[in-house]
């Protein structure tokens, strides 16, 4: 009788075995994502959610830098929120930290990041402007003090920064200064941030980049710049991702 149980056992894992297999990132998330969206993580595609608050978040980790992004996300109290994700096998792309670290750290390279106009109809850069002030490397953590311009908005200060540790990668850029726009205050510092966090999940790599920002309340700036916050958000995580191998 055992050897029949025994038997059973051995055929039911065989039939079940490549599923779970295909299915076990899943656990890294929350019912928020459809069912069509779990299709395109599992074929490779990058899927990329505009969010109406910061509760309908899709990440549902044990990853501690994971959800340290999402936090700090959240406190913002975004008034415009979108995430960013894919899901890629481990095997063969074992490097995949170094390769990222190497992408977010050239911060003179952002200014190749194209970024799509709406109103205007086409690409353009995304970053006029970006350059080190100073910079803190540390065993883990390594900090950038930077400034950019990104148009129509005004030149500010933000802080980059990296921390790899283990099979996980965080990293973040936020506004140390106010973002002007014009004569208006768009966004005050620290209430906009940006960034990616790369991690394993079994056999798999979970590529989540997401972006928050919270604008001034002034009727005239939602209306001119939303738009161009939300497009910003996708097109930065989506830069870094194209980019991998």
């Amino acid at each position: 009788m055992k050897k029949i149980f025994m038997a059973l056992g051995v055929a039911l894992f065989c039939l079940f075995a490549p599923s779970a297999f295909c299915q076990d990132f899943l656990p890294c998330f929350n019912q928020k994502l459809t069912d069509s969206q779990i299709q395109d993580l599992k074929s490779g595609k990058v899927i990329i959610r505009n969010l109406k608050s910061a509760k309908e978040t899709s990440l549902s980790t044990s990853n501690v830098y994971a959800n340290k992004f999402v936090n700090e996300l959240k406190s913002i109290s975004p008034t415009h929120f979108a995430e960013v994700i894919q899901v890629r096998p481990y095997k063969d792309h074992e490097n995949l930290i170094k390769e990222l670290e190497e992408l977010v750290s050239d911060i003179k390279s952002y200014k190749q990041i194209p970024y799509y106009a709406e109103r205007q109809g086409a690409w353009a850069a995304m970053f006029t402007k970006s350059e080190v002030l100073s910079c803190s490397r540390g065993k883990l953590t390594n900090v950038y003090n930077a400034v950019f311009r990104m148009p129509p908005f005004a030149q500010f200060k933000a802080q980059v920064s990296t921390t790899q540790i283990g099979d996980t990668l965080y990293f973040a850029t936020v506004n140390k200064e106010t973002i002007g726009y014009k004569i208006f205050d768009a966004v005050k510092a620290g209430k906009m941030e940006c960034g990616l966090v790369l991690f394993r999940q079994g056999d798999y790599w979970i590529l989540y980049g997401a972006g928050a920002v919270k604008t001034n309340a002034s009727f005239f700036l939602k209306k001119r710049v939303n738009t161009a916050f939300v497009n910003r958000i996708k097109d930065f995580s989506m830069y870094f991702i194209k980019k991998l191998n």
